[in-house]
């Protein structure tokens, strides 16, 4: 198993809010799910989904993609550049933007703002943080995030925060990919957890959670 999540066990239930999988040659990464459906403007009735990909090339990109009966769309945004995938009626258009018009929105902050080294190649790369405020043992929107999860669903490889009983704290959750022997990334807070999962015999992935009252 090359995949590690971060979950919240909440008041309301056990939900992801971060995950890393490495996939064939590809690490995937998702956060947030759902809650950036609004951010993104969808429309309610589309099907949506998003997720980041590192390739072995390092040209780590953010997706999204938006359909219904009549219209599919689908956009990956460089580092560079912006590239976006239309279908309609059956007709496919694919087109490309320059980054820049992407900038000073969320998509600045999802996608990277510069090209990483090759996957193997990398000593340590962090990935973008989401974050959010418990109260009362859950977080507003916990039902937008994601499913709730079974709590026989939970893997040995997870990270597991239980947040039922806190109230009043501001809660930041990251990943990483790193060399084996690199320390995790430098942290701030009144708890902080981690975990890791080997992806090859030089690298690993890392979820970094903190917790900071107030």
């Amino acid at each position: 198993m090359k995949k590690i999540r971060a979950i919240l066990k909440t008041r309301d239930g056990f939900v992801s809010v971060y995950w890393l999988n490495k996939q064939g040659n590809h690490l995937i990464g998702w956060f947030s799910g759902n809650l950036y459906r609004k951010v993104l403007k969808i429309p309610d009735g589309n099907n949506f989904d998003s997720h980041f990909t590192y390739p072995p090339d390092g040209n780590c990109h953010f997706s999204y993609k938006s359909t219904n009966k009549e219209f599919e769309e689908y956009v990956n945004v460089y580092w560079d550049k912006v590239k976006i995938k239309q279908i309609k009626n059956g007709t496919r258009k694919t087109f490309f933007k320059p980054r820049d018009e992407y900038n000073f929105n969320i998509l600045e902050h999802l996608a990277p703002g510069y090209l990483y080294k090759p996957l193997n190649e990398v000593v340590i790369q962090a990935f973008p943080t989401s974050g959010f405020r418990i109260v009362n043992g859950s977080f507003e929107k916990v039902r937008e995030m994601s499913p709730f999860l079974p709590e026989n669903s939970i893997l040995e490889t997870d990270l597991v925060i239980d947040v039922s009983e806190l109230d009043g704290y501001t809660f930041n959750v990251f990943g990483c990919v790193k060399e084996i022997n690199q320390k995790t990334p430098a942290s701030i807070g009144d708890y902080i957890y981690s975990k890791d999962v080997p992806i090859s015999e030089t690298h690993t992935i890392e979820i970094i959670c903190i917790l900071i009252k107030g």
